[in-house]
């Protein structure tokens, strides 16, 4: 156990030691989150899914699924029209929508004079925030006009009620529109009319910030290369005849491997501690449940350097190793949407990212960030552990002929 201990310890100080190694780690994710979020915080999407149950068969249910039914959105939404709620939701935890709006019937209780309890709900799905939040500004822009419309046509009403303009065989009309402005006015004051309820899939939905959405992106992009070239120096004590030295001494095989994947995982795990932490301080960057954020950190080292390990194990050089770190890191970086949403990506591309940390532990982290708890990410670290053992495994098989020959 000792000796375990002072191979990993010697690893990880190897590793904080080198200026480049540092600069690769915590410079280069600030760098590109930076550059990344403001570059592409506003990336243009295409046929997001949407659905509209609307229970509302006068003018206001009307005017909401023209306008999302426009000309004008038709590239950007993918409008499609339910009746039964409970399936809109079905639809949207099978991931088949980025978003579900529920409309009441509103129309008989907007124009009169008390205000309506009811409210358009939308209900988005935490796995796709960009989508999310564009919905959600189409339909806030709806309900700031229908707003603006019904406090307008209140004060017109009132003002001619007062001033006696309205015929005087239409006492009907004039008391519904005394009622009705008196009632509008009050409320458009002090709040919407109509109003929205954001009803996230299970879990707080909280604005989306491209910051928050590219700084674990970057940070889990730049792990992968940390786990992958940490790996490579197996093959590089190996070429210097440093390896077979330690294996000369009562040393065993699996005991310089486990040294150096707890080696690994200190310094994966002290990378992603440094970077959230300073996403925190310097962004504002909420991580959500301090305890399921070292869950997720935890699984997705071990996670990462499982695949480092199993480069290691059947590469044939060091800088063979080094070749296919970085071409499976961009590889996966690229499919897991960490430089723009992976919903813009076909979706057998989307189900085939599920084979790379990357996507699991940028899903696990964009769950936490819009209020999820640890039980909504086992899921995604039980992928992660699962994922690790297996590689484990099959490395584990490689690295016996490799390093023992």
């Amino acid at each position: 156990m000792r000796k375990i201990v002072l191979i990993a310890r010697a690893n990880l100080l190897q590793l904080f030691r080198d200026r480049t190694a540092l600069i690769f780690m915590l410079a280069l994710p600030f760098g590109l989150t930076l550059v990344t979020g403001f570059a592409f915080g506003d990336t243009t999407l295409r046929d997001i899914p949407v659905i509209i149950v609307n229970q509302d068969p006068g003018p206001v249910g009307t005017a909401l699924s023209r306008m999302f039914a426009s000309e004008g959105l038709r590239p950007l939404l993918n409008v499609e029209t339910m009746t039964d709620p409970d399936a809109a939701r079905a639809r949207l935890r099978a991931d088949e929508a980025a978003a579900v709006i529920l409309v009441p019937p509103l129309s008989d209780t907007l124009p009169i004079g008390q205000p309506s309890t009811a409210s358009i709900t939308l209900i988005t799905n935490p796995s796709r925030p960009v989508s999310s939040l564009i919905v959600r500004t189409i339909l806030a822009r709806f309900t700031d006009t229908l707003n603006l419309s019904f406090a307008a046509g209140s004060l017109v009403f009132q003002t001619l009620a007062e001033q006696n303009a309205l015929p005087q065989e239409a006492t009907a009309l004039q008391t519904l529109g005394e009622a009705w402005g008196a009632s509008a006015a009050q409320t458009f004051a002090q709040e919407s009319a109509a109003r929205i309820t954001f009803v996230p899939l299970g879990e707080t939905q909280r604005d989306f910030d491209p910051i928050a959405y590219f700084a674990p992106s970057m940070a889990i992009f730049t792990l992968m290369f940390t786990m992958t070239q940490g790996s490579n120096t197996l093959l590089e004590e190996r070429e210097q005849w440093t390896l077979q030295r330690m294996l000369a001494t009562p040393t065993r095989l699996s005991t310089i491997l486990a040294g150096k994947l707890i080696g690994l995982w200190l310094g994966g795990g002290a990378q992603l501690a440094i970077l959230l932490s300073a996403s925190a301080l310097l962004f504002g960057v909420s991580w959500g449940n301090p305890l399921a954020v070292g869950v997720v950190c935890f699984a997705l080292v071990v996670a990462a350097s499982s695949w480092g390990l199993l480069i290691a194990a059947f590469a044939r050089t060091s800088s063979e190793t080094r070749t296919l770190g970085v071409l499976i890191s961009m590889i996966f970086g690229i499919a897991a949407g960490h430089f723009f949403p992976r919903t813009s990506l076909p979706p057998w591309l989307q189900q085939a990212s599920r084979i790379s940390p990357n996507a699991w532990g940028l899903d696990a982290f964009l769950t936490l960030l819009n209020g999820g708890t640890l039980s909504d990410i086992l899921f995604h670290t039980t992928a992660l552990f699962t994922m690790a053992l297996i590689l484990f495994g099959v490395a584990a098989v490689g690295a016996r002929r490799q390093f023992s020959a």
